[in-house]
């Protein structure tokens, strides 16, 4: 193979050198116009790199560029770089003569005026005096000394400049101050008003009322002074009465009503402390509350209550759910009393209603039953009467009888409970009807094994030689399975998928789940750009830069356009 294509960057990382290297020989007019290519021009045999518009040719000092830069700005640094297809011209300027000779350039300066402001910058040229507004010049014409003149348009005198001041103050409207022009010896005069103040003294807000043993605020009084300070306060107080809580009947009538507003205006000022009592002293009072009553806090019965009412009591519950319990009692003949016990747990309950009928059975008897989980009738039944074994040998021959009897009870014990055609530990083996056996752990022989098939369902430890006509992996041949094994471990295909512009970007994704790979692309065509043109040779190895960007994918970028499918990438997981 003449070539290897790289198609990305060779980078040698400023540390390895490129020895023994020689330049692609070709024609100018034959290359590509690439920005920065380097060959060797075999036709007129010198070193050419194109510079983005043109060949321009290394061989030789006369072709030998080095960089010009020019001061433009004239401030000590060189600001302007002539470009590579710019001239170097010399042109004379002012004070300045230019001479050439045999390729020598001699540059002449004549005199120069240096002039400048004092710790400023000093520049050389000729200076321009120009008069300004009340400013004249004049030049004496021999020595070069120059007069600077000024003229005052608008002088003042003092006495102008003290009745100006004077009238911009004077009869001005001010807040408690005088300020007044003495022209005669040009001053002013300011006078502030008296500025003390008598503050009046009064008691504060700490001004305390006595309603001692009074209920009601009936009137009171505050006075203040100008200021809005709190001088005095005085108040009238009177007991509450019925009347402040709605009530209008006679003071020593047995029943009331309360009007409601009143009654929560009076209830609403009551603290945790205080106590709302109806009734006299003989505790005999009642109370008729026509609606419902809601208690938020806590109820305290003292004496036995009675519930008239069918419907029972209902329970809420821990949730206001719309789900709620009722207790209610039967029709009694007669006073019944219903005693809770003194444990905690729950009171049991009955499906049907056993009438007058009462369990007589105590706790500790109900307790025997504890741990039954069904029929009792239905387990008793069910118990086989002792003397049905003995009925069974009683009806066998006296052979097979005496035999059994001959047996001890280690011997029985080996054969009782054994299920024909499964192995039971320490138990006799029996076959079954079809003369097989199940459940076998560990089976020793010192023999051979001769059998029409081998079905083995774990490991099989085999100290030998393994020789087999035909083997098989979970019904697939042996060879299916290896060459699937080594498919698994590697990915093939074309490249890209579709066509790539320079520099794109592209993932390859093999799905070998590592990044431990060996990568390697070829041509599948000789036109990889798809401009036209054979850049490569078919099947010739193509070389690409690329980062392994997960165990699952493999990220290129090459530096030309590809084709679609004009490559083919080979993956191997190692």
């Amino acid at each position: 193979m003449s070539k290897i294509p790289f198609l990305n960057h060779l980078d040698l990382r400023s540390v390895s050198e490129l020895q023994n290297a020689i330049l692609h020989k070709t024609t100018t007019s034959s290359a590509s116009n690439v920005e920065g290519k380097l060959l060797y021009d075999t036709g007129t045999n010198t070193i050419q790199y194109y510079n983005g518009s043109s060949w321009i040719s290394l061989t030789g000092d006369t072709n030998t560029f080095r960089t010009v830069k020019v001061d433009t700005n004239n401030d000590g640094s060189a600001n302007a770089t002539l470009g590579a297809t710019e001239n170097l011209q010399f042109i004379g300027g002012s004070n300045i003569t230019l001479a050439e000779s045999a390729g020598v350039v001699t540059i002449n300066a004549g005199a120069a005026t240096t002039v400048g402001k004092t710790n400023s910058t000093q520049r050389s040229g000729s200076i321009e005096l120009i008069a300004g507004t009340n400013v004249s010049i004049a030049e004496d014409g021999t020595t070069g000394h120059f007069t600077f003149a000024s003229t005052d348009t608008q002088p003042l005198t003092t006495e102008q400049v003290q009745d100006i001041v004077g009238a911009m103050v004077s009869s001005n409207t001010e807040t408690r101050i005088g300020v007044t022009y003495d022209d005669t010896n040009g001053k002013l005069d300011f006078v502030a008003d008296n500025m003390n103040y008598n503050h009046p003294t009064h008691d504060g807000d700490d001004i305390s009322i006595d309603t001692s043993g009074a209920a009601v605020i009936d009137t009171l009084v505050v006075t203040t002074n100008t200021l809005g300070h709190v001088t005095d306060a005085s108040a009238t107080t009177r007991n509450l009465t019925l009347g402040d809580i709605g009530f209008t009947g006679a003071a020593d009538a047995n029943n009331y009503s309360l009007n409601l507003s009143k009654l929560n205006t009076v209830t609403s000022a009551m603290t945790g402390s205080d106590t709302l009592t109806f009734g006299d002293s003989g505790d005999d009072t009642q109370v008729t509350i026509k609606g419902n009553l809601t208690v938020v806090g806590t109820t305290t019965t003292n004496n036995v209550e009675t519930v008239s009412t069918s419907n029972g009591i209902q329970f809420e519950g821990t949730a206001a759910d719309g789900h709620d319990a009722i207790l209610k009692s039967v029709v009694a003949s007669s006073d019944k009393t219903y005693t809770l016990p003194n444990i905690t747990g729950h009171i049991p309950i009955l499906t049907n209603d056993p009438g007058t009928t009462a369990i007589s059975a105590t706790a500790t008897e109900l307790n025997y039953v504890d741990g039954v989980t069904s029929a009792i009738q239905s387990q008793i039944d069910g118990k086989e009467p002792s003397s049905a074994k003995l009925t069974e040998l009683a009806t066998m021959a006296q052979a097979t009888a005496n035999a059994i009897a001959d047996l001890t009870s280690g011997e029985i014990s080996k054969i009782d409970g054994t299920t024909a055609g499964t192995v039971v530990a320490s138990k006799a083996i029996v076959v079954d009807s079809n003369k097989d056996v199940t459940g076998f752990r560990n089976l020793t022989l010192t023999g051979e094994i001769d059998a029409g098939s081998l079905d083995v369902s774990g490991n099989a430890d085999i100290d030998g030689t393994l020789e087999a006509d035909a083997i098989t992996v979970n019904g697939t041949a042996l060879n299916t399975v290896i060459d699937g094994r080594i498919n698994a471990t590697e990915f093939k295909g074309n490249f890209p998928a579709s066509a790539t512009a320079e520099g794109a970007t592209t993932d390859i994704s093999h799905s070998l789940s590592t990044r431990d790979v060996i990568v390697q692309f070829y041509a599948n065509v000789a036109d990889i750009t798809g401009s036209g043109s054979n850049d490569v040779s078919q099947y010739q190895r193509v070389e690409l830069d690329y980062i392994m960007h997960d165990a699952n994918t493999i990220r290129v970028t090459p530096l030309v356009a590809l084709a679609a499918g004009s490559l083919r990438v080979l993956v191997k997981a190692i």
